[in-house]
């Protein structure tokens, strides 16, 4: 876990020094080498996380012998074959993915960001971080998605959210689902109306399931017609993944509820992107597939957490606590960061989920292992 501790200590040192820069070049400095870390880190990786030797080297190894596996999306599969042309060592799938990724995770943070190095710090202690080192795929396309929901704000960006949410779904056709995204910014969701319809959806989620399931197996698309499989799978409910995000939602909730009617377009989404995803833990008793749409919404609690807290010393101020200001917005987010840390730790390191301990490097791999599987 020492690895994964210095790289966050790295990244987030440097990207405090980008927000203390004055010249646009020491910012641009500081914001490249603060996404290095976690570029070296996924990079470098060997057999680090769940879908690494199951998934990945085998897909990689078929198709350099040409067998094309029937359930990569069209893009994914382009990057694999660009990768061989370079080399027919795997490693430079994780190095060239890790690098797409991030890239574009770390560009939006920069940009968009109110406060970059927490931003840093959520990614890292959210999970979002140790799920990308195995949903691959997925993540390339959910960095994707978030350079590109912006977009939606404006009527004359539309389109560019659409063909981003096009480009994200060759990667990864669950992405589709962030479609509806764009009926996210229009009015919050009102909450008494959440509340019924997720005591709703916790009883007779397993008929809508059933529903999708038909609608999935009728589809014309074939990566779609696979989800009807998926989604026969058991779900498992997690209490600490739908209490965290609750946690989340009510922390929003607090600090707007004197601003109904003065919500901008990015709060309003903001928000509702918070009642999606408690919505969809819900819905994560009925079928593990709903966690990974939540990867897909949560991306956007890189932006939203820090924005909030930042513009919380103003929402205070309406609420007639100016003095207490600074104590309130920092006990709120001390609160969102232990339960997160909590979280991930329980996860990751207790449970072991996605098997990203130990970590090792591509430089401790069995080199004659590996020409083995090279002849394969």
């Amino acid at each position: 876990m020492i690895t994964y501790i210095i790289m966050l200590i790295i990244s987030m040192t440097l990207s405090s020094l980008y927000m203390k820069a004055k010249d646009k070049k020491s910012k641009i400095i500081f914001a490249i080498c603060s996404m290095i870390p976690f570029i070296v880190v996924a990079g470098w990786r060997y057999d680090v996380g769940t879908d690494y030797m199951y998934r990945y080297v085998p897909d990689y190894i078929n198709i350099l012998n040409g067998t094309i596996p029937n359930n990569l999306e069209p893009l994914f599969l382009g990057l694999i074959k660009m990768c061989q042309i370079c080399t027919h060592d795997y490693w430079i799938l994780f190095f060239i993915s890790a690098i797409l990724t991030y890239s574009l995770i770390f560009y939006e943070i920069f940009k968009e960001s109110k406060n970059p190095v927490l931003s840093i710090l959520i990614f890292f202690i959210s999970g979002m971080f140790f799920m990308s080192l195995n949903l691959m795929r997925q993540y390339i396309a959910i960095a994707i998605l978030f350079i590109s929901y912006k977009y939606m704000f404006k009527k004359k960006t539309i389109p560019i959210f659409i063909v981003g949410v096009f480009i994200a779904t060759m990667f990864h056709s669950i992405s589709l689902i962030f479609l509806i995204a764009i009926f996210l910014d229009k009015k919050k969701i009102n909450p008494i109306f959440f509340a019924i319809s997720t005591v709703i959806i916790a009883f007779a989620g397993k008929y809508l399931l059933m529903l999708v399931i038909n609608c999935l197996k009728n589809s014309t698309i074939s990566n779609l017609r696979k989800y009807a499989g998926y989604l026969k799978m058991n779900g498992d409910f997690s209490w600490m993944l739908f209490l965290s995000e609750l946690l989340i939602l009510v922390y929003f909730l607090f600090i707007t509820y004197k601003r109904k009617n003065e919500l901008k377009k990015e709060e309003i989404f903001y928000i509702n992107c918070q009642y999606i995803i408690v919505a969809i833990a819900v819905l994560g008793r009925f079928n593990e597939l709903f966690v990974r749409l939540v990867f897909i919404f949560s991306i956007i609690q890189i932006i939203s957490i820090p924005y909030f807290y930042c513009e919380s010393k103003e929402y205070f101020k309406e609420l007639k606590i100016k003095d207490k200001t600074i104590k309130y917005s920092t006990l709120c987010l001390v609160v969102l960061v232990c339960m997160l840390s909590f979280r991930m730790t329980y996860s990751n390191i207790i449970k072991g989920s996605g098997e990203i301990l130990p970590y090792k490097t591509i430089f401790e791999r069995n080199s004659i292992g590996e020409e083995q599987n090279y002849n394969e």
